[in-house]
């Protein structure tokens, strides 16, 4: 990998001010790539965009306005775009189906369709989830040639999400040697995460409030890792598409030799927060009880694998949330000492 990969590298990254985009958006900022956020500006991560050093490099808009998108895309004319605009959240999809669909299916059309006509992009990443896959009866890693499957609105949108983008890359950007691909991780977890019915946000607002956390799928495994790790292997991989060609879809998961049951991260956050909590029973719709993603496609692609165990994910995690620093500034500095221990 080129040390200075992305220095003045031209940017387009979609979702700019969420959990995950924000974190990406900061990272390629200290590699002094040339960045442009597209995004709505709606969360408390939005308040880091509000610097005037960032009013040139961003639009506020939704994803479905085809033709604000397209303004900005052509105006910017990237050489890599990183598609991280959605609605990522299960429950809300239950709630808003239709919006759902929108924001990630027509969404994601927009933006290939636009790209299309750009002249000089040369890589397009489109994050995806770990929920697209069709559960399994018995407990196995998911590879990448599993079959496709969402049962709830949200993994549903993300399984057409996937089929959008191979049928646009087999139809347009193959013949053009642009790469095109998607990445698949899930309950990514670090400090900006403010989304409802989540479990480190839901940890932070009991704890804050003195409350009881409500635990509802205690037996409930899932693939967690630290936003910066996933960042990081986003960032590798669209290194070597570059250079190569690089397509399909990729998992990005920890090395974990088995999930990790929610109960289980909950005792565990109980070493750097105070908190309390009790296991109910609620009538609620149908979530995917265990996740566990095969990482070795891409860890022998790239020759990387996450960086932060579970235990220094949630310490990293929640130091973020105790402390008092501004959250640019704590942001910049976990992203800096993530840098200057792993890279």
């Amino acid at each position: 990998m080129e040390k200075n990969f992305w220095s003045n590298k031209k940017v387009f990254i979609t979702g700019h001010t969420g959990f995950k985009g924000t974190w990406m958006y900061l990272y390629l900022y200290l590699k002094k790539a040339k960045l442009f956020g597209y995004s709505i500006n709606y969360n408390t991560n939005s308040k880091i965009f509000s610097k005037k050093e960032y009013n040139k490099s961003q639009f506020f808009s939704k994803i479905e306005n085809h033709n604000n998108l397209k303004k900005a895309l052509k105006k910017f004319d990237p050489e890599i775009v990183v598609h991280m605009a959605a609605q990522p959240l299960v429950t809300e999809s239950y709630l808003t189906p239709y919006k759902t669909f929108i924001t990630n299916f027509i969404g994601t059309l927009n933006l290939l369709e636009i790209c299309r006509d750009l002249k000089n992009i040369k890589t397009i990443c489109i994050v995806s989830s770990d929920k697209v896959y069709k559960e399994k009866k018995k407990y196995k890693k998911f590879v990448e040639s599993d079959e496709l499957l969402g049962k709830d609105p949200y993994s549903s949108s993300k399984v057409c999400v996937e089929m959008l983008a191979y049928s646009f890359y087999e139809s347009f950007f193959k013949n053009k040697n642009i790469n095109l691909f998607t990445v698949r991780a899930g309950n990514v977890i670090g400090g900006g995460d403010w989304s409802k019915n989540r479990l480190i946000p839901d940890i932070v607002r009991s704890s804050k409030k003195n409350k009881k956390l409500l635990i509802r799928n205690p037996d409930h495994s899932r693939p967690w890792q630290h936003v910066i790790d996933v960042i990081f292997m986003y960032s590798k991989l669209i290194e070597l598409s570059y250079k190569q060609k690089i397509n399909g879809s990729w998992n990005v998961a920890p090395d974990n030799k088995k999930p990790i049951k929610v109960i289980d991260i909950v005792k565990t956050c109980k070493k750097f927060i105070d908190l309390e909590f009790k296991i109910v029973k609620l009538n609620k719709n149908y979530e995917t009880k265990t996740l566990f993603l095969n990482n070795s496609k891409i860890k022998n692609k790239i020759k990387y694998s996450n960086n932060l165990s579970i235990t220094n994910s949630l310490k990293w995690t929640f130091n973020w949330y105790i402390s008092k620093e501004k959250s640019y500034d704590k942001t910049i500095f976990q992203i800096k000492e993530y840098m200057n221990n792993y890279e």
